[in-house]
């Protein structure tokens, strides 16, 4: 497959999470330019930064505050200072969300779910896109857990539901200028417990019997940015073994 993703400028957070440490070297294999972002963990953006500048591409990395969308466009800027411009946004959501029944959670807490989780990412794409209709092309690419299909904790489940719902919407309203906005549902994967979507085997009857790897979602990712999926928008496509929740 003829990705053409050489030289294009990708945008990609929370590579602190595997996924996306993954993604960011997947792109920079195909050539991309990198701006990669991290919430809170500095040695994990520093190590992808290092990791991915060896395969030739520019990297500029930065800690951002995802919570104020100052602070999410002040991040955004530093790629456009280097770049110019952005080509491809992959918004790894992840954030970490109380485990409660709906009758124990306190407003306090959907308040904070919603806010960091669905308003951050809101946050994200209204600082990209400008640019990407001003250019006449962009991808946006929500990487999300399974919550929004398959229930869980309330708040998580409403987060990652209503990111399918904004990412269609997006869809809808900038197709016309080549923009194209899909998300990629995980679950099942080694060492994201800590991240949503990252059901522990144990509780998975999975067909394929064993757990998802990095390459497997990162390569969705290359496939959603690609010239080749320019005809697919307001999709999720589903990288989870076929998991079905019992």
């Amino acid at each position: 497959m003829e990705t053409a993703l050489k030289g294009k400028n990708v945008l990609v957070t929370e590579v602190d999470n595997p996924l996306g440490r993954s993604s960011a070297l997947a792109f920079a294999r195909e050539g991309a330019n990198l701006v990669l972002g991290s919430a809170h963990d500095s040695d994990s953006l520093v190590a992808s930064q290092q990791e991915t500048a060896t395969l030739g591409i520019k990297v500029v990395a930065a800690i951002y505050d995802g919570s104020r969308e100052n602070g999410v466009t002040q991040f955004v800027q530093k790629g456009l200072d280097e770049f110019g411009h952005i080509d491809i946004l992959l918004n790894n959501v992840a954030w970490t969300a109380a485990k409660q029944s709906f009758a124990a959670m306190s407003f306090d807490s959907w308040k904070r779910s919603i806010h960091l989780g669905l308003t951050g990412s809101l946050f994200m794409c209204r600082a990209v896109l400008p640019g990407m209709i001003e250019r006449g092309w962009g991808r946006l690419i929500q990487c999300i857990g399974l919550e929004g299909f398959v229930g869980g904790d309330p708040a998580t489940s409403a987060v990652h539901a209503g990111l399918i719902g904004l990412t269609r919407g997006i869809a809808t309203q900038y197709g016309k200028y080549r923009i194209t906005a899909n998300c990629i549902g995980y679950g099942g994967f080694d060492g994201l417990d800590n991240f949503p979507g990252a059901y522990p085997v144990s509780r998975l009857n999975d067909p394929l019997a064993r757990c998802g790897t990095g390459q497997e979602v990162s390569s969705a990712a290359i496939y959603l940015a690609s010239e080749d999926a320019g005809y697919i928008t307001g999709q999720c496509y589903l990288v989870n073994g076929g998991k079905c929740f019992l």
